[in-house]
């Protein structure tokens, strides 16, 4: 996974920012949909577990919305961006608790 981070981290900072989340996605246009998970849930599950835990959780989902919604507002003041990711911060972390709540069966988060 290290390997692909390193590879669609255009710029070298060592930050994803949407485009190369996308560009790197779009560069697995031909793998299977399993394999396109697999890197995905790689990309998330930070302590290599297997798993994803309600903070992994959190920050695949803000990932998802973020790229859902397309790049950051533009245009705004300071003070609006900030509102802007605490709604979207709130928006996660309900979601979060909600999905855990359906799918963790046996109640270890």
């Amino acid at each position: 996974m290290i390997v692909f981070f390193y590879y669609i981290d255009y710029n070298y900072n060592g930050l994803l920012d949407y485009d190369e989340v996308l560009g790197g996605f779009l560069s697995l246009g031909n793998a299977s949909i399993e394999k396109k998970i697999k890197i995905a849930f790689g990309l998330y599950d930070r302590d290599n577990n297997g798993y994803l835990d309600f903070h992994e959780l959190v920050i695949f989902l803000r990932s998802f919305i973020r790229i859902s919604q397309g790049k950051r507002p533009k245009g705004l003041t300071t003070k609006q961006l900030n509102e802007f990711e605490v709604e979207i911060d709130l928006l996660t972390k309900s979601l979060a608790e909600s999905v855990f709540k359906e799918i963790d069966l046996d109640g270890n988060n």
